[in-house]
């Protein structure tokens, strides 16, 4: 069979993780090939930073002879999300999206060359043109959005996102699981972002969902009734 790929998006504490997961789990029980993806791990970015933390920490362990173990949770430290880039930081971003759209293209080629029946990807592309837009318009989009008259996320596609939006590979499936702030907030007390954050991101996503024809879920539906209409959606 052609490779698929099928995407699921959404804030953190939504719960777009835990259905990818279970979705992973039924198809390899169905006998097919699964690989988990994640944009912001496969980004040229994050491999760059992963790669100068790994030098740190090589430079912990020969300074203060500390044990292998200590090393492993240093590297492991998980970055905290981003909420603020001046406009070179944003211009970088742009540019590596770019970039990273070209790599991926290489990755389903290797992918299907080995035989792999679905991708499942824990956010996409559109998630990184998101988290661009969330750094360049959020006082804006904030404003607005608590604003009596103004209810509209007053955002474009600049010229390099416009082509990013053309070079994305279209998945089979993309899904957006949305859900409330407050309930994210109630969900995950250790969640890093306010609610401002997830106010502002999940008006972005309405506002493009329907130009990238990404299927709603209700978030704040069972976790057992979401996972039967993804399932029910790619016919498997």
């Amino acid at each position: 069979m052609v490779m698929k790929i099928i995407t699921i998006s959404g804030v953190d504490g939504s719960g777009k993780t835990t259905q990818l997961l279970l979705l992973k789990e039924y198809l390899e029980k169905k006998g097919f090939s699964v690989i988990l993806f994640h944009s912001v791990s496969f980004s040229l970015v994050n491999n760059l930073l992963k790669k100068k933390k790994e030098k740190l920490a090589r430079r912990v362990k020969e300074k203060s002879k500390v044990s292998q173990e200590q090393v492993s949770i240093f590297e492991e430290e998980p970055a905290k999300a981003v909420t603020r880039s001046g406009w070179l930081g944003i211009l970088a971003r742009k540019l590596v999206l770019l970039i990273d759209l070209y790599r991926f293209r290489r990755l389903l080629t290797k992918l299907s060359h080995e035989g792999t029946d679905y991708l499942l990807s824990d956010r996409y592309f559109y998630d990184q043109i998101i988290n661009i837009l969330y750094l360049s318009f959020q006082e804006r989009i904030l404003h607005n959005l608590t604003s009596p008259r103004k209810k509209k996320v007053p955002v474009k596609l600049s010229l390099l996102l416009r082509l990013a939006d053309r070079l994305i590979v279209k998945p089979d499936w993309s899904f957006f699981v949305e859900i409330k702030p407050e309930v994210v907030l109630k969900r995950d007390k250790e969640l890093e972002q306010d609610k401002n954050y997830l106010l502002i991101k999940n008006s972005l996503y309405r506002k493009f969902v329907p130009h990238w024809q990404i299927r709603v879920l209700d978030g704040q539906d069972s976790i057992e009734n979401i996972q039967e209409k993804i399932r029910n959606i790619i016919g498997v």
